[in-house]
């Protein structure tokens, strides 16, 4: 997606084919005439996350900050003085996305998400179970909801631990749905941290941090004046 402009570079992904090449702004103004005089901006959801995060979260005054974001898929960002950076370097993968890094027996992508828990449940109770049911099970001490809980949070340890010894942030800021449940799946990963003197934390109101770094964009961009 080019950001800058608005427009939908996506393909071979069994969705956004249709917008492929087309202004979202231009076509949304078009459709909806009393829009036609606002300001548009876009912004990866991860960035505009880990920008929230780096002014008014709980980390804002640290400076070396990791964001993960799990849920449908692995959303990262690396964030430094309150910048994301982008560029592959210092421990930085290129555009700060560590979803399709290679990992055991395909990328990372595959196993810290949705599907990847799913997958976990399928071969631990049998059956396929949503990170809301796993949830649930475990608050009534499931032992094979735990177990499941256990092994994925093995696997975000060794996923991103060689991220934590490369990059070496102060903070780890996670967020998306399957971190919800981060009580229960956490402790092999912050085991990792704690042995390195990172902080972690989970967001609460990632769509809150989402929003605010997407009104500073705006602000950066000149689109908006903001307080």
């Amino acid at each position: 997606f080019d950001y800058e402009k608005g427009v939908s570079l996506m393909r071979g992904l069994n969705k956004y084919e249709g917008i492929f090449g087309l202004s979202i702004e231009e076509e949304l103004k078009k459709r909806v005439p009393e829009i036609r005089n606002a300001n548009f901006c876009f912004l990866h959801d991860v960035e505009a996350f880990a920008l929230g995060e780096s002014w008014f979260g709980e980390v804002r005054n640290v400076d070396k900050i990791l964001c993960l974001c799990i849920g449908t898929g692995t959303g990262s960002a690396f964030v430094e003085n309150r910048e994301v950076l982008k560029n592959k370097g210092r421990g930085v993968p290129a555009n700060g996305w560590i979803f399709d890094t290679p990992f055991r027996e395909s990328i990372i992508d595959d196993y810290l998400s949705v599907r990847g828990l799913a997958s976990l449940s399928r071969r631990i109770l049998g059956t396929e179970a949503s990170g809301s049911e796993l949830y649930a099970q475990c608050r009534e001490n499931h032992s094979g909801a735990l177990l499941v809980y256990r092994e994925f949070g093995e696997i975000l340890r060794d996923a991103v631990t060689p991220f934590l010894n490369e990059f070496k942030p102060r903070a780890v800021v996670m967020g998306g749905q399957i971190s919800k449940s981060f009580s229960y799946f956490g402790r092999a990963f912050r085991t990792e941290c704690v042995k390195r003197n990172i902080r972690v934390c989970t967001e609460p109101e990632p769509s809150l941090r989402a929003m605010q770094g997407l009104l500073l964009e705006m602000r950066r961009r000149g689109k908006r004046e903001l307080p």
